[in-house]
This record gives structure tokens, C-alpha cells and sequence, in this order.
């Protein structure tokens, strides 16, 4: 009887040392995969850069000095020359896409390029150069200010970017991509408590439904919101209009593979900023 009992005891704490031999395992080979996936360089994290408008340097230093909206198009090819030289992948709109669901995988140092607002100089230099250095980026555009035409370039003036400019990119060049910005969200509003607040958090369910489908015809998958403002019923809108993923602004950080699929943080660089300010960026994936 004595032995029997014995026994019983013997095989429990065997079973028990089985259970925490495989704990401890299971819980080593996620840290050694993990480990793995760093020293492989594989990405665990991609930088958003988010450019607003650029213009030629002599009408930065003259007319935007200060101004944290509008960049200069001179640094803005230094950037890019930058990444070309230190082999940086750029992605599509679908390639990331695929990249955050987890259904692929980019061992090199890999970034998303995006241009809000849609600005004509879209066009006229920015395309010019991301063709140049055989890169991919995403102009978020807003269909409201979309022409027929696109006017021709003045330095001097501002204006949108046309629909014959953005069907001849799509059709010569599809790595210069065009998403949505909203069709006529971009501006700011007062609510009920005399408040300065983005368009997007003061409109109903239907006006929010209205302005996506009035973009539907420009055949947008990804959004940008404009000011970087959301809410739960507009990410539930772009999710059941066919769109894959929509993008925040601040706070300013990495997409990962944990990020809110309909609400993707990005990296603004500011009107101001210098090759210095990419490069302190990169320095977290380098």
C-alpha cells in the first residue's frame, strides 16, 4: 500500500516537472525568436514619414521661412538621395499593408514615404524626384480639391493637383500612389462649447459615410486623417468601405505590428527640418 502511494507521488511531480520543463521552453524559444528577428535584421518597426507641402528653396527662405508646413524641395532630395545611398526599401500602400497583417516579411531597412494635402508640387517636384531614385511613395489627396486639369506651375502660386496629372502618374509610374485625405474633411470647426475642433469629430454617422463615398470613384484603399483626428465610428466606416488601413499624425512614432490598423501613427517631418532630423529618425532601425 505503502509503495502504491509512493509511486502515485512519484509520477504527479514527474508530470508536474513536465508541465514547467515545457513553460520554460516554450518561453526560451520566444525569447530566442525574438533575438533571432533582431540579429536577422528583420523589421519589427517602420517609420511613417509624413512631408507636407514642398517648394523650391529660394520660395522657403522667402516666403515660408518659419513656416512647419511647407518644406523645401532641395532638402527634401537630400533625404531621398540619403535613403538611396544607405539602401533603404520603400513601401507601397499595399506592401506595408501586407507587412503590418503579418503576411510578409522585409529583412531591409524598410519606410513608407507619404505627402499630405495634395498640392500641385505633387506633381511638378516631388514625383519627379521619387521616379528619379526608382522609390515608391503615397500622396494623400483631397477629393474636393481635386480639378479635371491641373494648373499650370507657378512658384508663386498655390494650387491642387488635377485629375489628367494623377492618371497620367498611375498610369506611367504607379509607384507614386495617390490615397485619400478625405473628400471634405479638411478643416477645422466650433463645436456647441465654442471650441476649436477637427471637422471629423463634429460630423454624424451619415455625413461621415457621405464624404468616403463621394471619394470612392478615385478608387482610395488607405486614408490619412486630415489633422490627424478620429474617431471609433470613422475608422468602423473606412473598415466596411473597403478601405485596408488609415493613418493618424501625433503623438509622432513607428508603425509596428501592434499599431491600430485604422489608425497608424506617422512621423511628421516638419517644414524646418534638415537631413539631421531623418537621420536621428533612422537611427532606431539602423
Amino acid at each position: 500500500m505503502f509503495n502504491s502511494k509512493k509511486k502515485i507521488i512519484i509520477f504527479l511531480l514527474l508530470i508536474l516537472l513536465l508541465i514547467l520543463f515545457s513553460i520554460t521552453k516554450n518561453n526560451n524559444e520566444k525569447f530566442i525568436y525574438e533575438k533571432d528577428i533582431y540579429n536577422d535584421k528583420k523589421i519589427y518597426k517602420i517609420p511613417v514619414f509624413c512631408f507636407h507641402r514642398l517648394v523650391p528653396d529660394d520660395i522657403k527662405k522667402k516666403l515660408f521661412q518659419n513656416n512647419e508646413w511647407v518644406g523645401s524641395i532641395k532638402i527634401f532630395q537630400e533625404m531621398i538621395q540619403y535613403l538611396y545611398e544607405k539602401g533603404y526599401k520603400t513601401l507601397s500602400i499595399e506592401e506595408f499593408y501586407k507587412w503590418i497583417i503579418g503576411e510578409v516579411d522585409y529583412k531591409a531597412k524598410s519606410i513608407l514615404i507619404t505627402i499630405d494635402d495634395g498640392h500641385y508640387e505633387d506633381y511638378y517636384l516631388v514625383y519627379p524626384l521619387i521616379k528619379k531614385y526608382n522609390f515608391k511613395a503615397t500622396s494623400f489627396i483631397i477629393g474636393s480639391r481635386i480639378k479635371n486639369k491641373t494648373a499650370p506651375y507657378n512658384k508663386y502660386v498655390d494650387s491642387y493637383i488635377g485629375l489628367d496629372s494623377m492618371n497620367k502618374i498611375r498610369k506611367h509610374y504607379p509607384n507614386f500612389e495617390f490615397q485619400s485625405h478625405s473628400f471634405n474633411m479638411h478643416f477645422l470647426t466650433i463645436n456647441h462649447f465654442n471650441k476649436t475642433i477637427c471637422r471629423i469629430c463634429n460630423m454624424t454617422n451619415k455625413e461621415l459615410k457621405d464624404d468616403i463615398l463621394r471619394n470612392k470613384k478615385y478608387g482610395f484603399t488607405a486614408m490619412a486623417y486630415p489633422y490627424g483626428c478620429f474617431t471609433e465610428e470613422i475608422q468602423k466606416i473606412l473598415k466596411n468601405n473597403g478601405y485596408l488601413i488609415s493613418f493618424k499624425f501625433g503623438p509622432y512614432n513607428f508603425a509596428t505590428r501592434n499599431s491600430n490598423r485604422f489608425a497608424i501613427p506617422r512621423i511628421k517631418i516638419n517644414g524646418n527640418a534638415t537631413l539631421v532630423t531623418l537621420k536621428k529618425w533612422l537611427k532606431a532601425i539602423e
